[in-house]
């Protein structure tokens, strides 16, 4: 019986200590063990004096699921633990959590003589926590090669990462992944690796899961790139709430990621500033390449990231990707890449995206295709997407050079490219529903139904209006609104709001085109009279639609009703002026032309209260009048104006047209401010705090009685003003008495009975890519006057400006560079950057339309300025929106320069030279002059450089004057019997034999290089035979026998046309714009083909003997007759005064 007994007791103890090894047949019980001390120590004990590495160990001799915690005593302020016996390895031998006391307050340092941690097996299952892991060193091993992971490598096991930070680590970079991974709101920065990743590698046919995670300043040293994250074949990857900035893939891309195949998926990210050098390889991606499998992008932004080509993401050919909801803003394709935001090669699909405000830049090879999106070969769809506000040398919004582009419900707008596709380069099948602003070298095929072509998109910015990503909002007479096609939208916008509202207020719920939809919250004005009765409703004036929307608590709208207004009308106020107070809400007018609201002349029209926010848009503002500030709008608020015209107010103080108060937000946009009255800035008053922007607009004739703004004064605030004009004011163009920074802007004609014609300054002035000139002065300073404060101009021109004094700037310029100032006199320059031209004439042509919203100075073929700036600091295209820079290649750049022109205008290749003909001192104004057969002499009366003879030709010869070497002055030359002789003024003498006795010579410039070409017209065969001098020898067939030449440039595009004159009708072939047929004329008039409205654009008109009359059609001004002439007389129609328009003139 004892015998018995003690056996039944030996085995309940071995099932006893059976269970406490098994855990009673379930999961292992694990140990819990606690770190006491900094140092790194292998004693192979973990007791009361127990090291990380000590607890490691044991752990992983223990089996069960075991915890390693921090003793907080010691832990309690900030530690490092140098790793001095190689990395830390954790087996399989059940799972461990790793407490750390936070990433703050202990690294773990491997000096980079060894890595952090290894995990072995694939049976792992680790969670590390607070920790920071640095100076890890991955070393080689046979089965991962460079790429073992600086930080961690799991070699096969399931590692989770929680509030962590991985930086400074090195040869493998911060993580290596050969089995599942779990990161979680953690920091990985300043990564290395030679051989892979610098933040995480995942080989191939692992997973990894990223959540609320920063991946920074991240380097990839390798062919592989990816210097946050690179996915090798067949891995599943997603990131979710997580940032990538800063990181850089020095060869082949992408800057952040690299996905080669497999599945990627991110939602709500952002990706800024990350690049890939733009000398690298072919194969880049500023923030992502993708090589192959799937990727999917969803609520995500990728912003100022840059690479040679796809700045923001490369798809390669065996990729697909979808983004939805995400914007791409700033991001860059240069050195002759393609797709600033996207280049794409495989199959991508873009719903409710938008791209905005990217560029792609060419270089002296060529390239820089695709501002927005390029596609070269993959098919690319764009679904509710809005493209907008991009710029390349060609294809400012997408460049389709190769592949199949599919496109329905989107906006292509406000793009601008160096090679007239702004918005759309290429072939793009058409769904439907497609707005192209600009559809110049856009072929559409497929279906046109609901493409709108040629109308502003009427877009407000880029900005943050509601959900994750930032868009850009539609104007209420945007066209549009409610324009999209109901079937097959998506159920809401890119920021959530449901599809379809009434956006216009009409009664009818259709989506709108591109990625934003505009709500259905407002009033309705529905009538011009200034009523009161405190309801809006069917009866609603504009004072009870503002009175409601002060009284709402959600955002409006007021638009006004499309019957009344469809026609121009006006809204006289008689109850004072109109408080918006307290709310945020836009007046949606239908248009400058057609909306005016008028004081009358008894009081302000507008007046924003602080705390105010609003947008004006599409209104005429006119006829306030106070003996205060503010004739009309007074804003102590945040206000938007944008297209606008405000004009004809006056203030006994300050700020005719406007008064921005203390600490008020002006931003004016798209509009003009003109004819404005006041003391003290006639346009527009900035006072102290305030903030003003401009941006494409026009602040023109108004005056300042004090001298102090006839346009802009900036009393202490802060003024940015971009891309637009200050013109014919007077009493001063600006007085700046706080910061002013001037971008890409034109100050010309302003006047000022004291000092300072174009700009007085008292304080700060940084003046960038602009141009003071034709401004004057009755004292000092004609187009600058520093009376105090510090002055910085960087690529400006400053010249042909008036004063008795200085005429170009007086006083002291603390900083120039790239600067051209043509009057050396009266002015020093503290520090000179290099690049500073003085002394010499600009060669401007008279402010003009010469492309883009606003007026600018052209500047003529020679003109000093041309090539010899830098486009360091400045934007990357001109006023005129405009590429820049563009070099041309035979005009040598100055010393350090890129190429980019000084001033606000940049020239381009098919810029129409805008010479007068007849122009032979170079001027910009004909010079009277004749040829007499009988001794073979030239008579030039030039305009300036006075009279002079030129014995060149002889009795019989055709003279055939033109500027054929493209320094601006036309030279003369004679066609005899088949042979040019050319005497050109820079080039010398030249003969050319070209063409047969009885041709016709019409020399014009056809390639648009700025240089004449010689050409002839053969009347028997009705052949244009062409030696252009940058394309080449071309022979034409456009014309029959009896025909008379009559080439010009009519579609404005540079190149001039070739066309005919055939018994009252026009033929004409233009390059731009094709065929067309125009009967215009009678048999006997003579054609005068010229640009008579200023527009660029040739004019057909004819010269009728039998009256002495003119007939113009001119394509800006339309039709008119002018009785001017004799019978006898010869026309000579000419541009005698320079100021870009052509005049009737006759020699009798």
């Amino acid at each position: 019986m004892n015998k018995s007994i003690s056996l039944s007791f030996q085995l309940i103890k071995f099932t006893w200590s059976l269970l406490l090894i098994t855990g009673f047949g379930g999961a292992a019980f694990g140990a819990t063990f606690t770190v006491t001390k900094v140092a790194d120590s292998n004693d192979t004990q973990c007791n009361s004096d127990c090291s990380l590495r000590e607890a490691i160990m044991t752990a992983n001799a223990t089996a069960g699921d075991d915890v390693i915690n921090f003793d907080p005593a010691v832990f309690a302020t900030p530690q490092t633990s140098a790793l001095g016996f190689g990395d830390l390895h954790i087996n399989g031998n059940g799972s461990l959590t790793i407490n750390g006391p936070g990433a703050n307050l202990l690294t773990l340092d491997g000096f980079y003589q060894t890595r952090v941690f290894t995990i072995f097996d694939a049976t792992a299952n680790v969670t590390i926590s607070g920790v920071t892991m640095t100076h890890g060193r991955g070393f080689s091993t046979l089965s991962y090669g460079g790429f073992g992971g600086g930080g961690i490598l799991n070699q096969a096991g399931t590692v989770t990462l929680n509030n962590a930070v991985i930086t400074g680590n090195t040869d493998g970079g911060g993580i290596g992944n050969g089995g599942t991974m779990f990161v979680n709101n953690t920091v990985i920065t300043g990564n290395f690796s030679g051989g892979g990743s610098g933040g995480i590698y995942n080989y191939p046919g692992t997973t990894l899961t990223v959540t609320n995670s920063t991946f920074s300043t991240n380097t990839s040293n390798s062919s592989d790139g990816g210097a946050g994250i690179f996915n090798a074949a067949n891995v599943t990857v997603n990131v979710v709430n997580s940032t990538f900035s800063g990181n850089v893939a020095s060869s082949n891309g992408g800057g952040a990621v690299t996905h080669i195949s497999g599945v990627l998926n991110i939602t709500g990210s952002n990706f800024s500033g990350n690049q890939v050098p733009a000398n690298s390889g072919p194969s880049t991606g500023g923030a992502i390449r993708i090589n192959g499998g799937t990727v999917t992008i969803a609520a995500s932004t990728f912003t100022n990231n840059s690479a040679r080509s796809g700045g923001g993401i490369l798809n390669n050919s065996g990729g697909t990707l979808i983004i939805n909801n995400s914007t791409f803003n700033g991001n860059n394709a240069s050195n002759g890449g393609e797709g600033g935001a996207i280049a794409n090669g495989g199959a991508l699909t873009l719903t409710n995206t938008t791209i905005s405000g990217n560029n792609s830049l060419g270089n002296m090879f060529g390239g820089g295709t695709g501002g927005g999106i390029s596609n070269s070969g993959g098919t690319l769809t764009i679904i509710y997407s809005t493209v907008a506000n991009n710029t390349a040398s060609s294809g400012g919004g997408v460049s389709a050079s190769g592949g199949t582009v599919i496109a329905r419900n989107s906006i292509f707008a406000d793009n601008t490219a160096g090679n007239g596709a702004p918005d759309f380069g290429g072939t793009v099948n058409s769904q439907g529903n497609n707005l192209i602003e600009n559809p110049a070298n856009t072929v559409i095929t497929g279906t046109m139904t609901g493409n709108i072509l040629g109308q502003d998109a009427q877009l407000l910015p880029l900005g943050s209006y509601g959900g994750a990503t930032k868009t850009i909002p539609l104007l209420g007479t945007s066209p549009a609104v409610d324009a999209g096609n109901p079937d097959n939208a998506p159920a809401a916008d890119q920021r959530g709001v449901p599809r379809s509202q009434d956006g216009d207020l009409n009664g009818v719920f259709l989506p709108d085109i591109g990625a934003y939809e505009r709500e259905a919250i407002g009033f309705r004005v529905t009538k011009t009279a200034d009523t009161n009765d405190g309801a809006c409703n069917a009866d609603c004036s504009l004072r009870e639609a503002i009175a409601a929307a002060n009284a709402a608590t959600l955002d409006n709208v007021i638009v006004f009703d499309g019957a009344l207004f469809a026609s121009p009308q006006v809204i006289t106020l008689t109850g004072g002026e109109l408080q918006i107070s307290n709310a945020a809400f836009g007046i949606i007018g239908r248009g400058a032309d057609f909306l005016t609201i008028s004081a009358n002349n008894q009081s302000r029209v507008f007046s924003i209260s602080a705390g105010a926010a609003a947008g004006i848009t599409g209104v005429k503002i006119t006829g306030g009048n106070m003996q205060g500030n503010g004739g009309g709008i007074s804003n102590s608020g945040k206000l938007s104006v944008t297209t606008s015209v405000i004009s004809g107010n006056n203030s006994a103080n300050f700020g005719g047209g406007i008064f921005n108060n203390e600490n008020g937000m002006l931003s004016l946009s798209n509009s003009v401010v003109g004819s404005n009255t006041a003391n003290v800035g006639g346009g527009l008053f900035a006072f102290t705090n305030s903030n003003l922007t401009i941006l494409n607009s026009t602040v023109s004739a108004n005056t300042a009685t004090s001298n102090f703004g006839g346009g802009i004064s900036n009393n202490g605030g802060t003024l940015t003003m971009n891309k637009s004009t200050v013109s014919g004011n007077s009493g001063c163009g600006i007085y700046n008495g706080g910061t002013a920074n001037v971008n890409d802007s034109t100050i010309s004609g302003n006047v000022s009975g004291s000092n300072g014609g174009g700009i007085f300054n008292d304080a700060l002035l940084n003046l960038f890519s602009s141009t003071v000139a034709n401004n004057r002065s009755n004292v000092r300073g004609g187009g600058i006057y520093r009376n105090a404060g510090t002055v910085t101009t960087r690529n400006s021109l400053i010249g042909d400006n008036t004063a008795p004094n200085s005429s170009d700037f007086y006083g002291v310029l603390s900083q120039s560079s790239y600067t051209l100032i043509e009057d050396p006199n009266g002015f020093i320059i503290t520090n000179s950057n290099g690049g500073n031209i003085t002394n010499q004439d600009p060669r401007l042509l008279p402010l003009g339309n010469y492309g883009g919203t606003t007026q600018t100075h052209a500047l003529r073929l020679n003109s000093p300025a041309i090539d010899k700036g830098s486009f360091f600091g400045t934007t990357s295209t001109d006023q005129r929106g405009r590429i820049r820079p563009f070099d041309f290649p035979l005009v040598p750049n100055s010393s350090n320069g890129n190429g980019s022109d000084i001033g606000a205008y940049e020239r381009q290749p098919n810029d129409a030279s805008s010479l007068p003909l007849f122009d032979f001192d170079g001027d910009g104004r004909a010079d009277v002059s004749v040829f007499r057969p009988s001794n073979g002499t030239w008579y030039l009366n030039q305009s300036t450089a006075g009279f002079m003879g030129v014995a060149f030709g002889a009795a019989g010869d055709q003279i055939v004057p033109a500027d054929y070497d493209g320094d601006g002055k036309t030279d003369v030359a004679v066609f005899r019997n088949g042979t040019w002789y050319l005497q050109r003024s820079q080039l010398g003498f030249t003969g050319v034999a070209f063409g047969a006795a009885d041709d016709i010579p019409v020399p014009a410039d056809y390639d648009g290089d700025g240089r004449a070409d010689i050409a002839v017209f053969r009347q028997s065969t009705g052949v244009w035979y062409l030696q252009r001098s940058n394309l080449g020898f071309i022979g034409i067939t456009f014309g029959q026998t009896g025909d008379k030449p009559v080439a010009a440039d009519y579609d404005g595009d540079g190149k001039a046309d070739i066309a005919v004159y055939r018994s009252g009708t026009w033929y004409i072939q233009r390059s731009q714009l094709g065929f067309t047929g125009i009967a215009f004329g009678e048999a006997t008039d003579k054609p005068v083909q010229a640009d008579y409205d200023g527009d660029g654009r040739a004019d057909v008109a004819v010269f009728r003997p039998s009256n002495g009359t003119w007939y113009l059609q001119r394509s800006q001004l339309g039709f008119t007759g002018i009785a001017f002439g004799l019978g006898t007389d010869k026309p000579t129609p000419a541009d005698f005064d320079g100021d870009g328009k052509t005049e009737v003139a006759v020699y009798r």
